[in-house]
Formats: structure tokens, C-alpha cells, sequence
């Protein structure tokens, strides 16, 4: 789980759509890890964090 990807994407202001471009994840997958639905494995994490310009560990919280 990612509980601060949702308060770090908006913050930099990117869509989900825009962020799904920026890291090759998919708008679904990001989707399910801003409600906590499920947890992301580590190379997801890092794609999303390269994305928006921060550490992973700022994702994880």
C-alpha cells in the first residue's frame, strides 16, 4: 500500500491519467493503490516514485 501516492500526485499536480504516461503503470493499478486496496511490489513503486520526483520512501509514508 501507498498511502501518501494519492497527497503526492495531487500535490504535483498530475491526473491519474498523466501519471499512468509518466510511469508505464497502469490508471487502475494506481487507482487501487490510492484506496489501499492492494499493495505494489517494489519496481511499481519505484516507477511511480521516478514519475513524480520523489523517493519511494515519501510514498510509503
Amino acid at each position: 500500500m501507498l498511502p501518501n501516492l494519492k497527497q503526492t500526485r495531487e500535490r504535483k499536480g498530475l491526473s491519474l491519467r498523466e501519471l499512468q504516461e509518466q510511469s508505464g503503470v497502469y490508471r487502475s493499478t494506481i487507482n487501487g493503490l490510492e484506496n489501499l486496496d492492494h499493495g505494489a511490489q517494489g519496481r511499481i513503486v519505484r516507477k511511480l516514485a521516478d514519475a513524480l520526483g520523489v523517493e519511494t520512501d515519501e510514498l510509503v509514508g
